[in-house]
């Protein structure tokens, strides 16, 4: 009877939920916390965060987390208030440090950064991470970077409709490429460049000079950090004028063929991830060629529009890459019965190292149509390619050597199209030597 009476009292409370403690409270901000990093909302993440800590104050791993947050959204000062104070041991200590050599650096504060740094490094679970931002600050004073490629290709079929050549055969060509840029100004959170880029192209078989083209570029990207959809993403705004220059009166001179002003956008969300996903939108306006210059081709003046994808996969939580891919459509509206066209297409490279080569394979597939060509004329591509790359100084022991790279590709491109003259195979393979230095 009494063990009946006992749980009867007891019944009505039963139904009702026992008050949530403090740390049940504080583990469901931690958990909120962690899903919004996930997603790339590091404004929220650090709401929870800071919820969670007035809970467990003496929560060590909660302030790393946070402090981990703070570094995404760059508040570089909460970084240091978080964490400067707190008394850690061990791995904690390593990572606490390894935190606050990134925040100092992003304060510009770097004897700091290097102190803390220097620290990290030291622990194997952070010693890559602390090396690349070591060398972020060593690179810190440098402003102007030079560069160039040099080399040599065998061509199976020498074209470049983008470019309106005609031209249809094989050889050895040489190419050059040469590019300087400037960091004109560095902001807290933004950066502007000034830059230039000069290629062109030599063909040893004079019956297919054609198809070699020079092109001049006058670049200023801007990058800053902005919110999109609700998250942090990284933008490039890479401003060009392109000017492009083609021997298409077979005279032995390359006259002005195209003049280009463009506009592309990147941005990529940042993420704690090794995953990330960004957009693409690229504006152009082309105006070029008159129809003196060439008979039955159109001047060249009109817009382009290109929206796309793009997704990275990174080696954990590197910065090295391990995959690329995109995808994008294409609205060409210029004149001309090669310039105005709709694509569809797809890019993808997968990155691998072993044994001192960096190596990339790359595919592309792409669908065009051309809605003005003399014909009809729809053309699907397809291309596969492989890279490898090997500095310069593991094959000659010289100071010198470091400033270089060997890079060698082949590639082989398959274009089907129901104008006939259109179809064709090509394959490329060239050497490459590439230099690069800072100042």
């Amino acid at each position: 009877m009494k063990l009946i009476l006992i749980l009867l009292l007891l019944a009505p409370t039963a139904v009702f939920a026992a008050p949530q403690s403090s740390a049940d409270k504080a583990k469901d901000f931690e958990e909120a916390a962690y899903n919004y990093m996930y997603f790339g909302d590091f404004k929220n993440a650090q709401k929870m965060f800071s919820e969670a800590i007035q809970l467990r104050p003496d929560d060590s791993q909660l302030k790393l987390s946070s402090a981990k947050v703070l570094i995404a959204a760059k508040d570089f000062d909460g970084v240091v208030r978080q964490l400067e104070s707190t008394d850690l041991t061990g791995d904690q200590n390593d990572e606490k440090s390894l935190y606050l050599g990134i925040a100092f650096l992003g304060k510009g504060d770097s004897d700091k950064a290097q102190k803390n740094l220097m620290a990290a490094q030291t622990n194997p679970k952070f010693q890559i991470q602390a090396a690349n931002y070591l060398k972020q600050l060593s690179q810190g004073g440098k402003k102007l970077k030079l560069g160039f490629d040099f080399g040599l290709n065998y061509d199976s079929r020498i074209i470049d409709e983008e470019l309106l050549s005609t031209t249809d055969g094989s050889g050895g060509r040489l190419f050059m490429r040469g590019d300087v840029s400037y960091l004109a100004k560095r902001f807290s959170n933004a950066q502007l460049s000034l830059g230039a880029e000069f290629i062109t192209l030599y063909s040893f078989d004079d019956d297919v000079s054609l198809g070699d083209a020079t092109v001049a570029r006058i670049k200023a990207p801007y990058q800053r950090e902005l919110s999109l959809f609700g998250k942090n993403h990284d933008f490039v705004f890479d401003t060009r004028v392109e000017q492009v220059w083609l021997d298409i009166n077979n005279d032995g001179s390359k006259e002005d063929l195209l003049r280009s002003f463009i506009l592309n956008s990147i941005a990529m969300q940042k993420t704690d991830n090794p995953s990330q996903f960004g957009y693409r939108l690229e504006l152009r306006y082309d105006d070029g060629i008159e129809d003196s210059l060439k008979e039955g081709v159109n001047e060249v003046t009109g817009l382009g529009l290109t929206l796309g994808g793009i997704w990275n996969q990174f080696k954990g939580s590197g910065d090295d890459l391990m995959w690329t891919a995109s995808a994008y459509l294409k609205m060409n509206m210029a004149g001309g019965e090669n310039m105005k066209y709709q694509r569809l297409g797809i890019n993808y490279v997968y990155y691998l190292a072993k044994r001192g080569f960096q190596f990339g394979f790359t595919g592309a597939l792409r669908y065009t149509m051309f809605p003005d060509y003399l014909v009809d004329r729809n053309d699907s591509y397809f291309s596969v390619g492989a890279l490898a790359r090997k500095k310069l100084s593991d094959w000659i022991k010289a100071d010198w050597a470091q400033f270089f790279a060997t890079e060698f590709n082949a590639s082989y491109t398959l274009n089907e199209s129901s104008f006939d003259p259109r179809d064709y195979n090509r394959i490329i393979i060239s050497a490459m030597l590439k230099g690069q230095w800072k100042f």
